[in-house]
């Protein structure tokens, strides 16, 4: 029967340095070689399980960059959205306060010129431009973090509700610039200056009769002046009649707007022709005596309407 030969519990390991006689002696357990080996075993599973996990996040860190980079520069598109979004609501505020200014100066919210049915008529203000919905600090409602199509979507709403108001406010501007066009033809075509050089010899309204015989109304002024004497438009305006009519002789009649016309008549002279434009202070005709005329004058009459009125309330300076 064979002895059962005991494991031994320590192992004597002997170091010898090279080159030197000298020798140390190291005693370890007998186990220290399974705990070497069980080490080294669980540090391998470690290193795998550590480089499959680096190599699991780095491959997903790969796979986000393009998403990464791509909010980052939308962010940074919504940056310099928010501040032109932000310059152009200053500009149109701007442009708002005026038109604000340019209806308040021209009088648009108070009087209104009209075609054809004399100088001016009641007109409501026009409208104020709609307000931005933009908040104090220019920034958009939506955010990347949220939803980027949200983002595109609420900066399309921001961007249609500027241009809304620039548009409105570029219709207010129009609308006064053309106003005040109209005002500068209106007073250019009214016939605010003395169409002769001369002196009154009869005025508008009832006389006696240049005959002797009775009295009838007289619709306009008789301007007495040297034959020859320049007779000139007293606004601006188009001829429509140049040529001789019973009783006036030699006539002109421009056409003002504004249901305006003025009548030129017992020239001498005539220097225009039908459909001719007319300025204000134009030479038109000369004093003469031709029609039913008792001595050289210029016969001087306003219609309005279709009614003769007293130049007088019109002529508000000499030529």
């Amino acid at each position: 029967m064979k002895k059962k030969v005991k494991k031994p519990k320590w192992y004597n390991i002997l170091i010898v340095p090279e080159g030197k006689p000298a020798q140390k002696q190291l005693t370890v357990p007998s186990w220290t070689h399974k705990a070497i080996f069980a080490f080294l075993g669980v540090w391998f599973v470690a290193t795998i399980v550590l480089a499959g996990t680096a190599y699991y996040y780095r491959t997903g860190w790969m796979a986000t960059e393009e998403t990464r980079i791509t909010t980052r520069e939308i962010k940074e598109k919504e940056a310099v959205i928010s501040e032109k979004l932000a310059s152009m609501e200053e500009v149109v505020g701007r442009a708002n306060r005026l038109a604000q200014r340019l209806e308040a100066a021209v009088g648009i919210n108070k009087k209104v010129m009209l075609k054809s049915i004399g100088p001016i008529a009641d007109e409501d203000t026009l409208p104020d431009a709609k307000k931005l919905k933009l908040n104090s600090k220019y920034e958009l409602t939506a955010k990347v973090e949220n939803n980027p199509r949200e983002l595109f979507n609420d900066l399309d709403l921001q961007t249609d509700e500027l241009n809304d108001t620039i548009a409105s406010v570029e219709m207010r501007l129009q609308d006064v610039y053309e106003f005040h066009q109209e005002r500068l033809t209106y007073w250019a075509s009214m016939p605010s200056i003395w169409p002769v050089r001369g002196w009154v010899t009869s005025e508008f309204g009832p006389r006696r009769s240049p005959k002797g015989i009775g009295s009838r109304f007289h619709e306009g002024l008789d301007i007495a002046a040297s034959i020859g004497t320049p007779v000139f438009a007293s606004g601006d305006g188009v001829v429509t009649f140049s040529g001789y009519k019973n009783g006036l002789g030699k006539t002109v009649i421009i056409d003002h707007g504004f249901g305006v016309t003025t009548v030129y008549g017992h020239n001498s002279a005539l220097y225009v022709q039908e459909g001719q434009k007319i300025k204000r202070g134009s030479n038109i005709a000369a004093v003469g005596r031709t029609g039913r005329s008792t001595g050289p004058h210029l016969h001087y009459q306003i219609v309005v309407d279709g009614v003769p009125v007293d130049p007088m309330r019109y002529i508000i300076e000499n030529f």
